[in-house]
This record gives structure tokens, C-alpha cells and sequence, in this order.
């Protein structure tokens, strides 16, 4: 797939989908460091000093911190200040990437076919966080900034239990019955975490800038 440069520097290395990124990079031989809220606490005073001293010029950043998903106000505020910690530690360093992974909640929960181009509004306090931690990313001066916006996560590993593929089979095991929302008449797009892993090492090794869906319709 490609060798990488520098170090990758994942933040949020044991959560669902920093994990993956963390163990699709050791198979291709990249330096990396994974960081978790047990080696690194971005919500604390010090956590900016702590991560400036560890990046170097040249480093690629993945931003996979976050509390997920955000339900209320203390969950939003949370996570707009752990990344504002990423924002600030990054400040006088030449890093050669930053990857921001965000959420499709960004436009809103209307079922239907989205692209990088449709209209964000989000209506939900987990898309609303999502895209504020983008726009505060926004203002570090990057060579390469890249924002991924996956749909719904399923596959093993996931802690979330939300509602699709990884709570119908919890639901399978448990009770032997599945609990479908609106008589099935919705529709929701759900993508497999090793997708969204790899498409995230793809525009690393490819130093993809914008926004990339993962993936509707």
C-alpha cells in the first residue's frame, strides 16, 4: 500500500477505529506511535505540553480522540476540548499531515444519499461536535488536512452497541431476537471498520487533502 515517511502519531490508538488504523500500519511497516487517554490526557491543563514534546516535524497525525458517540452537552465540550489540545500542541511544528476522523452526522439524520458536496447541517449533538472539531482543525497551518466522514461502524471490536449490524447480532446472542426501529422503514448507511481503516491509510500513503466520505448510498 505504500511506505510512509516520518512517524504516524494516531491519538485515540485503542478506541474502535484508531485501533484499526494502529494495526493496518504495523502490518506495513510504518513507525508508529499510538497514543490512548492512558498515556496522553488531551482534557487536562497539561496535555498540550505533553503532546508538543512528543510530535517532531514530519509526523503524520491521525485525531481519532473523542468520546463517541456524544449524547449530551458534557460529551460535546469533551471532546471540543481535546481537540483543542491537539490544535494548540501541533502550533510550531511542522507536521506533514493531519487526518480528522469525523462522522457523516455532519449532515444531518434525513435518510438518503449524501456526497462530499451536500450541505452540512447537522441536528444531532454528535454531529454537531463532529463538525466543530473539524472547523477547529481547520485553522492548523497543514501541508495535507484531510477530514473522513464515515457512515455507521459495525465489526468486532465495537463498544457502542448502536443500533444496526452491531446491535443486531449482540441482540442475536443475548435473546435471540432482533428489535428493528420504524418497522424497517428506514434506511441507514453502515460501513465495516476495516474499510474505514484502510481508506484512512489509503490517503495517508496518497496525502489526500478534503473531505472523504466513508461511504453513502
Amino acid at each position: 500500500m505504500g511506505s510512509l515517511d516520518g512517524r504516524l502519531i494516531v491519538l485515540g490508538a485503542t478506541g474502535f477505529v484508531g485501533g484499526h488504523v494502529v494495526g493496518i500500519a504495523r502490518t506495513l511497516g510504518w513507525e508508529v506511535l499510538g497514543l490512548s487517554s492512558r498515556d496522553l490526557d488531551l482534557t487536562s491543563p497539561t496535555g498540550v505540553e505533553t503532546l508538543s514534546k512528543i510530535l517532531r516535524d514530519g509526523d503524520t497525525v491521525v485525531h481519532a480522540a473523542a468520546v463517541v458517540p456524544a449524547r449530551n452537552s458534557v460529551d460535546v465540550s469533551q471532546n471540543l476540548l481535546m481537540t483543542q489540545s491537539v490544535v494548540d500542541a501541533i502550533l510550531g511544528h511542522e507536521i506533514a499531515q493531519l487526518v480528522v476522523v469525523s462522522s457523516d452526522a455532519v449532515y444531518g439524520s434525513e435518510s438518503g444519499v449524501v456526497t462530499e458536496a451536500s450541505t452540512c447541517s447537522p441536528d444531532s449533538m454528535h454531529g454537531i461536535m463532529s463538525l466543530a472539531r473539524e472547523m477547529m482543525c481547520s485553522e492548523v497551518k497543514v501541508p495535507v488536512f484531510t477530514i473522513v466522514r464515515p457512515s455507521a461502524i459495525y465489526g468486532v471490536g465495537d463498544t457502542h452497541n448502536s443500533y444496526g449490524p452491531n446491535r443486531f447480532i449482540s441482540q442475536m446472542f443475548d435473546s435471540g431476537e432482533i428489535t428493528i426501529f420504524g418497522e424497517g422503514a428506514s434506511t441507514r448507511d453502515h460501513v465495516f471498520i476495516d474499510d474505514v481503516a484502510d481508506v484512512i491509510v489509503r490517503a495517508i500513503t496518497g496525502r489526500n487533502s478534503g473531505v472523504i466520505n466513508i461511504a453513502s448510498g
